[in-house]
């Protein structure tokens, strides 16, 4: 009935698990960060991603059209893992 079924549960199961994994580690990384007398910063970065995201939106699907869903999901995902990594360089202090 529908051909493509499993292709759409599978990619919104990975944007799921991405999307719920990333709200806890932000939440431990904010935490984290104002013990580390960093104040506010986490709350800062929070707010600005989800902004980002917000203005983003109206641009996807036209990049993603020119430049093909792969590509635009693995550019995506590999953003996402470099702004998740880069809480960790405060850490190390």
């Amino acid at each position: 009935m529908h051909p493509n079924l499993h292709r759409v549960v599978i990619l919104s199961s990975g944007f799921f698990c991405m999307s719920a994994s990333f709200n806890v580690a932000q939440q431990i990384q904010s935490k984290i960060m104002k013990q580390a007398n960093f104040g506010n910063l986490g709350f800062y970065t929070l707010s600005l991603h989800y902004g980002i995201w917000g203005v983003f939106s109206f641009t996807a699907a036209p990049v993603v059209k020119k430049c093909g869903y792969k590509f635009a999901l693995i550019f995506g995902g590999l953003s996402y893992a470099l702004y998740i990594f880069g809480f960790l360089l405060p850490i190390e202090r």
